[in-house]
């Protein structure tokens, strides 16, 4: 039940100054003990605001201006008119038969109230008819929920809907027309826009994916998104032809990674690794399909979930784009990941096989800067040891970086040469693990620059 200071911070919610400074009357009202008056004051402001949003309406939306047409005489002509208004609106869907029916009892409660029964309305009474009056009525456009989604369905088919390609100014757009939607009525309108995603006009499915993925956007609210989550992924994730929308919708917005049931991780950790196997590595890696972008927003989550749930799908973006150094802002504070980034650029480092050892052996050098700020000392120390197993293996691009004494990848020969100062006897162990070579010693392998 609403209190004082939270039926003053319900006008606030009323966007038409008149309807509040009606609500403020009915408040003051309450205030001095006059709960009859504030039950007829906030009973009286419904209907004046549905008029006022029917006026509106009026503008764009044919049966409402017929409505309009006939009911504005019978108030001008201060004649009933509200019970006839909310018939005509309810039959024709434009408020629902639930606020209809409310209206209803509402007005039964005004009734009693207002006419001489010897009921004498409580505070409880008084202040429940003003908050249902406004958290029901007028904070809350007039259309139904059924005929706003619609009205948005219909307009998909328009060429202008979205003007740009920018998933922010989809949600521009997005949160205008979901405004005027109550929060019941987006299952209703989440499965028209999916359906629509399967529609015989190009328009219309390119229209509703981009309303999704501006439904799913940056800052969307949380009763949005846990639509999105029950409705779009957990029910639509087992269909291949969905796999491209969930995909980006996730890339838009790391919160619909989150709550997810068991089965959908599993699913979704493939539908992830499908995308990664399909997009070529020359993709812009800005693209919302591009598979790094998935894995920002794994990254986002808590890591307690994402290494259980998705570790997968990070293995494999990890593994193909290891050398992309836009990996690397994503990473660079998820422990986990960076483990299993190590894991791919060690072995690569002592491969067997020569084409893969060389490549890395040409990427570590034009990568110095960059792997030196991510990876540990002992680790850019595994990195040395696994280029001179490659080197006994016969790969030329390794041989000449440990010919070299590792001084074309200076930055990264400094840490390691700090960690096997420090750490002599753990460095010594990991050079024999990686080259196997129990002869090798570490002040041969690694020697100071004095040496």
């Amino acid at each position: 039940m609403a209190h004082l200071r939270d039926m003053e911070e319900l006008i606030g919610t009323i966007d038409d100054i008149n309807m509040q400074n009606y609500m403020r009357e009915a408040l003051r009202c309450y205030m001095t003990d006059a709960h009859r008056a504030c039950i007829i004051m906030s009973f009286i402001t419904i209907h004046e605001n549905i008029y006022t949003k029917l006026d509106r309406l009026s503008l764009v939306n044919k049966t409402a201006k017929k409505i309009l047409d006939e009911i504005s005489p019978l108030k001008e002509n201060q004649q009933v008119f509200e019970k006839e208004m909310i018939d005509r609106l309810s039959k024709e869907n434009i408020i629902s038969k639930l606020d209809a029916s409310f209206i209803e009892i509402l007005g039964k409660l005004r009734n009693k109230a207002a006419h001489p029964s010897g009921h004498s309305p409580s505070a409880e009474e008084a202040r429940y008819i003003f908050s249902e009056s406004i958290t029901r009525f007028l904070s809350k456009p007039i259309l139904s929920a059924h005929q706003v989604s619609d009205e948005i369905i219909e307009s998909l088919g328009g060429g202008n809907l979205f003007p740009t390609l920018k998933v922010s100014d989809y949600a521009i757009i997005v949160q205008h027309e979901l405004s005027r939607l109550t929060i019941e009525g987006l299952p209703y309108l989440l499965n028209k826009l999916i359906k629509n995603l399967d529609d015989t006009n190009e328009s219309i499915r390119i229209n509703a994916l981009r309303f999704i993925l501006g439904m799913g956007s940056e800052g969307a609210k949380e009763d949005v998104l846990s639509s999105l989550r029950k409705i779009l992924i957990e029910k639509q994730i087992h269909k291949t032809e969905r796999e491209n929308c969930i995909v980006l919708l996730i890339s838009c917005n790391y919160k619909l990674l989150e709550g997810l049931n068991d089965p959908t991780y599993l699913r979704m950790n493939q539908i992830i690794i499908n995308n990664n196997e399909q997009v070529d590595p020359s993709t812009p890696t800005l693209k919302l399909k591009h598979p790094l972008q998935s894995l920002n927003s794994i990254s986002k989550i808590d890591p307690a979930i994402s290494k259980l749930k998705l570790h997968s799908a990070t293995e494999a973006i990890i593994q193909k784009f290891k050398y992309n150094t836009d990996l690397y802002r994503i990473i660079k504070n998820q422990a986990w990941m960076m483990d299993i980034f190590f894991d791919a650029l060690l072995n690569m480092a002592r491969a067997y096989d020569f084409g893969t050892a060389n490549d890395f052996a040409k990427f570590i050098v034009n990568a110095d800067d960059e792997i030196s700020q991510l990876l540990n000392e002992k680790q850019c120390f595994s990195l040395l040891a696994g280029i001179y197993k490659a080197k006994t293996y016969g790969a030329t691009h390794s041989e000449r970086i440990v010919n070299n004494n590792f001084n074309s990848i200076p930055k990264i020969r400094e840490k390691a040469l700090k960690g096997s100062q420090d750490e002599k006897e753990l460095c010594q162990k990991i050079l024999k693990d990686i080259v196997g070579d129990d002869y090798l010693n570490i002040d041969n392998f690694l020697p100071h620059e004095n040496e």
